[in-house]
């Protein structure tokens, strides 16, 4: 049951990034009022890979275990390049490629968690 949610989660985690992506589109071309969506959104879904870590610990999940701590450590690494983006420079340009690279892993991880979460074949 545990990894059932954790992969409903996956799939949760990757439409908010979807939708956090487009808040950032909104406010590069249409508003940049926009931008404080983008910044508060992202508080609402960036514990998801907490929830996600300690459900594949309780499934026994060790490969999703390893997922959602790489989840866990990009999210830190896009915290970092927006909050110290005047102190770390050219690093910051780095926030849209982990956003990139955040939404490739989080697929990965339903792909697994599929794997998981699939019947055993009857003989």
């Amino acid at each position: 049951m545990a990894i059932k949610i954790y992969r409903w989660l996956s799939i949760l985690f990757a439409l908010c990034i979807a939708l956090q992506v487009f808040l950032a589109g909104l406010a590069v071309f249409s508003d940049a009022s926009h931008w404080k969506d983008h910044v508060s959104f992202v508080r609402y879904f960036s514990l998801i890979p907490v929830v996600m870590l300690v459900l594949a610990i309780i499934g026994r999940a060790p490969a999703l275990r390893m997922h959602s701590l790489a989840l866990i450590f990009m999210i830190v690494l896009m915290f970092v390049t927006a909050i110290f983006a005047s102190d770390i420079g050219l690093f910051s340009a780095l926030h849209p490629v982990i956003a990139l690279m955040l939404f490739w892993r989080t697929f990965d991880t339903i792909r697994l968690s599929k794997k998981w979460t699939a019947e055993p074949e009857q003989a």
